[in-house]
Protein backbone atom coordinates (compact mmCIF):
# COMPACT_ATOMS: atom_id res chain seq x y z
CA UNK A 1 0.00 0.00 0.00
CA UNK A 2 1.46 3.42 -0.76
CA UNK A 3 2.36 5.47 2.32
CA UNK A 4 2.78 9.04 1.92
CA UNK A 5 5.83 10.33 3.55
CA UNK A 6 5.29 13.30 5.62
CA UNK A 7 3.76 16.72 5.69
CA UNK A 8 4.66 19.12 2.60
CA UNK A 9 4.65 22.16 3.65
CA UNK A 10 4.07 24.82 0.11
CA UNK A 11 5.88 27.87 -0.29
CA UNK A 12 3.36 30.41 -0.97
CA UNK A 13 0.52 32.89 0.59
CA UNK A 14 1.05 32.19 4.59
CA UNK A 15 4.49 30.63 4.36
CA UNK A 16 6.32 33.77 4.32
CA UNK A 17 4.20 35.33 7.37
CA UNK A 18 4.70 32.05 9.61
CA UNK A 19 8.29 31.10 8.24
CA UNK A 20 9.95 31.38 11.43
CA UNK A 21 7.54 29.49 13.24
CA UNK A 22 7.50 26.88 10.59
CA UNK A 23 11.11 26.18 9.85
CA UNK A 24 11.72 25.93 13.85
CA UNK A 25 8.33 23.69 14.04
CA UNK A 26 9.93 21.66 11.25
CA UNK A 27 13.23 20.59 12.81
CA UNK A 28 12.05 19.68 15.92
CA UNK A 29 8.79 17.68 15.19
CA UNK A 30 9.68 13.84 14.72
CA UNK A 31 7.92 13.43 11.58
CA UNK A 32 9.19 14.24 8.23
CA UNK A 33 7.94 17.73 7.15
CA UNK A 34 9.21 19.17 3.49
CA UNK A 35 9.24 22.14 2.03
CA UNK A 36 8.96 22.99 -1.77
CA UNK A 37 11.55 24.01 -4.11
CA UNK A 38 12.56 27.96 -4.38
CA UNK A 39 9.80 29.58 -6.93
CA UNK A 40 10.58 29.20 -10.32
CA UNK A 41 9.16 28.89 -14.05
CA UNK A 42 8.01 25.00 -13.23
CA UNK A 43 6.17 26.50 -10.29
CA UNK A 44 4.70 28.82 -11.71
CA UNK A 45 3.53 26.71 -15.27
CA UNK A 46 2.22 23.55 -12.86
CA UNK A 47 -0.02 26.55 -10.98
CA UNK A 48 -1.50 27.74 -14.24
CA UNK A 49 -2.78 24.33 -14.90
CA UNK A 50 -4.39 24.06 -12.13
CA UNK A 51 -5.94 27.53 -12.20
CA UNK A 52 -8.17 29.51 -13.93
CA UNK A 53 -6.83 32.60 -15.99
CA UNK A 54 -8.05 35.28 -13.46
CA UNK A 55 -6.77 33.89 -10.60
CA UNK A 56 -3.78 36.15 -9.30
CA UNK A 57 -0.27 34.66 -9.86
CA UNK A 58 0.19 34.56 -6.11
CA UNK A 59 -2.29 31.62 -6.19
CA UNK A 60 -0.94 30.48 -9.28
CA UNK A 61 2.39 30.19 -7.32
CA UNK A 62 0.98 28.65 -4.31
CA UNK A 63 -0.53 25.72 -6.14
CA UNK A 64 2.33 24.99 -8.17
CA UNK A 65 4.06 24.66 -4.68
CA UNK A 66 1.52 22.35 -3.64
CA UNK A 67 1.46 20.16 -6.83
CA UNK A 68 5.20 19.84 -6.19
CA UNK A 69 5.02 18.77 -2.99
CA UNK A 70 2.30 16.03 -3.93
CA UNK A 71 4.47 14.26 -6.80
CA UNK A 72 7.09 14.01 -4.07
CA UNK A 73 4.65 12.03 -1.99
CA UNK A 74 3.88 14.06 0.63
CA UNK A 75 0.35 15.72 2.42
CA UNK A 76 -0.44 19.49 2.09
CA UNK A 77 -0.89 21.30 4.94
CA UNK A 78 -2.89 24.45 4.85
CA UNK A 79 -4.45 26.48 6.99
CA UNK A 80 -8.39 26.37 6.95
CA UNK A 81 -8.40 30.13 6.27
CA UNK A 82 -5.77 29.66 3.49
CA UNK A 83 -7.84 27.20 1.89
CA UNK A 84 -9.96 27.20 -1.51
CA UNK A 85 -12.85 29.17 -1.20
CA UNK A 86 -15.20 29.79 -3.92
CA UNK A 87 -12.75 29.09 -6.10
CA UNK A 88 -9.58 31.20 -4.79
CA UNK A 89 -7.51 31.30 -2.05
CA UNK A 90 -7.90 33.71 0.92
CA UNK A 91 -5.12 35.86 1.62
CA UNK A 92 -7.14 38.53 3.39
CA UNK A 93 -5.10 37.55 6.32
CA UNK A 94 -2.26 37.68 4.90
CA UNK A 95 -0.66 40.99 6.65
CA UNK A 96 2.31 41.19 8.17
CA UNK A 97 3.03 43.89 11.46
CA UNK A 98 6.22 43.80 14.10
CA UNK A 99 3.14 42.65 16.28
CA UNK A 100 2.65 39.46 14.29
CA UNK A 101 3.29 36.98 16.67
CA UNK A 102 -0.09 34.56 16.33
CA UNK A 103 -0.22 30.97 15.13
CA UNK A 104 -3.97 30.46 14.84
CA UNK A 105 -4.10 26.39 13.33
CA UNK A 106 -2.21 24.90 16.33
CA UNK A 107 -5.36 21.62 16.10
CA UNK A 108 -5.27 21.51 12.51
CA UNK A 109 -1.33 20.83 12.47
CA UNK A 110 -1.74 18.00 15.61
CA UNK A 111 -4.04 16.60 13.54
CA UNK A 112 -2.02 16.21 10.73
CA UNK A 113 1.10 15.15 12.33
CA UNK A 114 -0.64 12.89 14.57
CA UNK A 115 -1.65 10.68 11.60
CA UNK A 116 1.96 10.34 10.63
CA UNK A 117 2.24 8.72 14.10
CA UNK A 118 3.80 12.07 15.94
CA UNK A 119 4.28 11.89 19.62
CA UNK A 120 2.30 14.49 21.71
CA UNK A 121 4.80 15.58 23.87
CA UNK A 122 6.96 15.96 21.01
CA UNK A 123 4.59 18.04 19.40
CA UNK A 124 3.91 20.51 22.14
CA UNK A 125 8.15 20.99 22.04
CA UNK A 126 8.38 21.04 18.84
CA UNK A 127 4.57 23.69 18.60
CA UNK A 128 6.62 26.06 21.25
CA UNK A 129 9.92 26.16 19.69
CA UNK A 130 8.30 27.27 16.84
CA UNK A 131 6.28 30.60 18.72
CA UNK A 132 9.57 31.33 20.45
CA UNK A 133 10.91 31.89 17.07
CA UNK A 134 7.81 33.18 15.19
CA UNK A 135 7.61 35.94 18.06
CA UNK A 136 11.36 36.69 18.77
CA UNK A 137 13.10 36.61 15.40
CA UNK A 138 13.97 40.01 13.96
CA UNK A 139 12.30 40.02 10.21
CA UNK A 140 12.14 42.31 7.20
CA UNK A 141 14.99 44.53 6.22
CA UNK A 142 16.34 47.82 7.42
CA UNK A 143 19.44 48.21 4.87
CA UNK A 144 22.24 50.87 5.94
CA UNK A 145 24.92 52.82 3.81
CA UNK A 146 22.84 53.99 0.97
CA UNK A 147 22.67 57.25 -0.32
CA UNK A 148 18.74 57.33 0.22
CA UNK A 149 16.35 55.15 1.51
CA UNK A 150 12.41 53.27 0.86
CA UNK A 151 9.32 51.92 2.53
CA UNK A 152 8.95 48.39 0.66
CA UNK A 153 5.59 46.86 1.48
CA UNK A 154 2.79 44.96 0.46
CA UNK A 155 2.47 41.01 1.46
CA UNK A 156 4.26 38.97 2.24
CA UNK A 157 4.55 36.48 -0.05
CA UNK A 158 5.05 39.58 -2.78
CA UNK A 159 8.09 41.17 -0.95
CA UNK A 160 9.62 38.19 0.05
CA UNK A 161 9.67 36.22 -2.83
CA UNK A 162 12.49 37.18 -4.96
CA UNK A 163 10.73 35.35 -8.14
CA UNK A 164 7.33 36.65 -7.68
CA UNK A 165 9.37 40.56 -7.20
CA UNK A 166 11.80 39.65 -9.25
CA UNK A 167 14.90 40.66 -7.36
CA UNK A 168 13.47 43.71 -6.54
CA UNK A 169 15.69 44.81 -3.29
CA UNK A 170 18.98 43.98 -5.52
CA UNK A 171 17.78 46.02 -8.13
CA UNK A 172 16.92 49.02 -5.81
CA UNK A 173 20.71 48.35 -3.74
CA UNK A 174 22.26 48.78 -7.54
CA UNK A 175 20.85 51.91 -7.38
CA UNK A 176 22.28 53.13 -4.34
CA UNK A 177 18.65 52.72 -2.70
CA UNK A 178 18.37 50.59 0.84
CA UNK A 179 15.02 49.53 2.13
CA UNK A 180 13.18 49.09 5.26
CA UNK A 181 10.24 47.18 5.46
CA UNK A 182 6.92 47.42 7.40
CA UNK A 183 8.23 45.33 10.60
CA UNK A 184 11.36 46.94 10.68
CA UNK A 185 9.57 50.76 10.45
CA UNK A 186 10.13 52.78 13.75
CA UNK A 187 8.95 55.84 14.02
CA UNK A 188 12.04 57.24 13.82
CA UNK A 189 13.06 55.25 10.19
CA UNK A 190 9.71 56.48 8.87
CA UNK A 191 10.80 60.25 9.23
CA UNK A 192 13.86 59.19 7.44
CA UNK A 193 12.44 57.01 4.17
CA UNK A 194 12.56 58.82 0.63
CA UNK A 195 9.40 57.31 -0.59
CA UNK A 196 7.27 54.14 -0.85
CA UNK A 197 7.28 51.01 -2.71
CA UNK A 198 4.19 48.91 -2.85
CA UNK A 199 4.02 45.19 -4.34
CA UNK A 200 1.07 43.92 -5.14
CA UNK A 201 -0.68 41.13 -7.51
CA UNK A 202 -2.01 42.23 -10.41
CA UNK A 203 -5.44 42.77 -10.21
CA UNK A 204 -5.75 42.60 -7.00
CA UNK A 205 -8.38 44.20 -5.43
CA UNK A 206 -7.95 43.24 -1.55
CA UNK A 207 -4.77 45.65 -1.62
CA UNK A 208 -6.79 49.13 -2.87
CA UNK A 209 -7.71 50.01 0.50
CA UNK A 210 -4.28 49.57 1.93
CA UNK A 211 -2.32 51.57 -0.69
CA UNK A 212 -5.13 54.39 -0.57
CA UNK A 213 -4.18 54.51 3.48
CA UNK A 214 -0.23 54.90 2.80
CA UNK A 215 -0.85 57.20 -0.06
CA UNK A 216 -3.06 59.28 2.04
CA UNK A 217 -0.41 58.58 4.96
CA UNK A 218 2.98 59.36 3.06
CA UNK A 219 1.35 61.92 0.70
CA UNK A 220 4.11 64.13 0.66
CA UNK A 221 6.75 61.31 -0.29
CA UNK A 222 7.31 60.06 -4.18
CA UNK A 223 4.84 57.04 -4.13
CA UNK A 224 5.24 54.09 -6.78
CA UNK A 225 3.16 50.50 -7.33
CA UNK A 226 4.83 47.70 -8.51
CA UNK A 227 2.19 44.97 -9.90
CA UNK A 228 4.21 41.59 -10.28
CA UNK A 229 2.71 39.31 -12.52
CA UNK A 230 2.85 37.37 -15.95
CA UNK A 231 2.84 40.89 -17.42
CA UNK A 232 5.72 42.30 -15.67
CA UNK A 233 9.58 42.25 -17.22
CA UNK A 234 12.44 43.42 -15.96
CA UNK A 235 12.63 46.00 -18.53
CA UNK A 236 9.14 47.50 -17.30
CA UNK A 237 9.84 47.26 -13.39
CA UNK A 238 13.41 48.94 -13.95
CA UNK A 239 11.93 51.79 -16.24
CA UNK A 240 9.36 52.62 -13.64
CA UNK A 241 12.57 51.79 -10.53
CA UNK A 242 14.28 54.51 -12.42
CA UNK A 243 11.36 57.06 -13.04
CA UNK A 244 10.66 56.32 -9.07
CA UNK A 245 14.51 57.32 -8.42
CA UNK A 246 14.47 60.38 -10.70
CA UNK A 247 11.68 61.73 -8.44
CA UNK A 248 13.33 60.98 -5.07
CA UNK A 249 16.86 63.03 -6.32
CA UNK A 250 14.30 65.85 -6.99
CA UNK A 251 12.44 66.01 -4.11
CA UNK A 252 15.80 65.90 -2.09
CA UNK A 253 17.40 68.56 -4.17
Amino acid sequence: MYQKKGIGIPGGLFFYRYRPFITNFADSIDIDIKFSTKTNNSILRAGEKICNERTCTAEKIFEGHCDNLRERGYDIFTPAEFKSQSGGKSCSLDTFSKYDAEVFFKDELWSAAEKLGSKRRNFERAFDNGLHAQKYTVRGFNNLGYKCKVLLTGRPYNIYDEYVNMNIVSKLHRMNIGVVTSERLSDKEQDGIDGVIYVCCFGCRNDSARIDYLRERFSELPFVIIQTGQHLYTACMLSRLEAFKYLIDQRRR
